[in-house]
């Protein structure tokens, strides 16, 4: 399973494997995977608070998985 993490205009797609990772690791490897992308050194990245898809809403110590 992959999931697609906007930052603006930005999109990076981080493989979840089978639905057993957690919000927080996804977090951690879109910031990784989007540093990368935008090729700056020093980017400052702090989620003021989870974002919510279409009724469900995020936590960090929830585990990805599809519906």
């Amino acid at each position: 399973m992959k999931v697609t993490v906007c930052f603006g205009r930005t999109r990076v797609v981080v493989p979840c494997g089978d639905g057993n990772m957690k919000v927080f690791s996804l977090i951690k490897q879109a910031v990784t995977r989007y540093k990368k992308a935008i090729a700056k050194v020093r980017v400052c990245i702090h989620p003021k608070c989870t974002g919510s898809i279409q009724t469900g809403v995020l936590a960090v110590t929830s585990r990805v998985t599809s519906c």
